[in-house]
């Protein structure tokens, strides 16, 4: 529920004051088509997707008669009630989801006195609800081969975390064993939380760009030759 306040400073009439409530999804980005002698020729790739579209009418009947409102502050109560299945409020380089509420006040003697302001919507999600393979943990092994070291064993390293899924909040606790059976000494061991999105659009043709962030940074002490961290 949102409390709007329409201040008037004098007697008016007017067609109405309407209210609009809209969420949408939408992205954007170039590519390149090629290139003559004189420019680089780009394609344009969008989408968009309509979340909601709703209008109220706060004074006045969504007709040609006009209403009279007096000099000073009005207020009027407005709610509505969220779909459950709505998407997080976003925001990267090529797209977004927003939501916003917007007041319109009809001045048929001037332009529109128009006043908009930004919500945020959390999409809630319980991980008890989810996959129960989300609340297993995750193990990942691999091993090196350092470049000029042919003779000598490898780099061999296992990261674990107790989860497989998190929710904002929640710290992410990870496991690592190194073991630098190389001739190779090694600086450190770098973990980075990564953000992958990824951008469908529908214009000219469905294509699919994806987009890959880093979140987050850590770093471990060196692993010296022959040893374990």
């Amino acid at each position: 529920m949102r409390n709007l306040f329409v201040p008037v400073i004098k007697r008016v009439l007017f067609p109405g004051i309407n209210c609009l409530i809209n969420g949408y999804a939408k992205c954007k980005w170039y590519e390149e088509r090629g290139a003559s002698s004189t420019a680089t020729h780009y394609e344009t790739n969008r989408a968009r997707r309509d979340y909601i579209q709703e209008t109220f009418c706060l004074v006045g009947n969504f007709d040609d008669s006009q209403v009279e409102l007096t000099a000073g502050e009005h207020k009027f109560d407005v709610s509505y009630m969220l779909s459950g299945n709505l998407p997080t409020s976003f925001k990267c380089r090529n797209g977004s989801i927003k939501y916003r509420i917007r007041v319109i006040v009809e001045r048929p003697w001037r332009m529109n006195l128009s006043y908009s302001s930004p919500f945020i919507v959390i999409h809630p999600l319980d991980l008890n609800k989810e996959s129960i393979s989300l609340r297993n943990p995750f193990t990942e092994e691999m091993s090196k081969n350092f470049k000029l070291d042919f003779t000598s064993e490898r780099l061999f390293m296992t990261a674990t975390i107790p989860y497989r899924g998190y929710v904002p909040g929640q710290t992410i606790n990870i496991l690592i064993d190194v073991n630098n059976q190389s001739r190779t000494h090694v600086k450190e061991v770098k973990v980075t939380l990564k953000k992958i999105i990824f951008l469908n659009s529908e214009k000219p043709k469905k294509k699919t760009k994806i987009l890959k962030l880093s979140e987050a940074k850590i770093s471990t002490d060196h692993v010296p030759i022959q040893s374990k961290l």
